[in-house]
């Protein structure tokens, strides 16, 4: 069986913060993660902050391709 959880975001302070969210996912048995950016917490973001949320995300899914999932 393999345990996902299916809510987590992205470090807003630090986005290179998700290498120390996947190592304590992988001391706890956790298989996957879901990932999402809440970006600059607007209520209706620019584009380029969606664009910018959207990265981040992206760039956790290539750097850990097998833990990250991206929302």
């Amino acid at each position: 069986m393999r345990i996902i959880d299916a809510h987590i975001h992205i470090p807003r302070e630090d986005p290179s913060g998700v290498g120390s969210l996947v190592r304590a996912a992988e001391r706890n048995g956790i298989g996957a993660l879901c990932f999402s950016s809440l970006g600059t917490w607007e209520y209706e973001p620019s584009l380029e902050a969606c664009i910018r949320a959207n990265g981040e995300v992206k760039w956790a899914m290539d750097k850990f391709p097998e833990m990250v999932v991206g929302l």
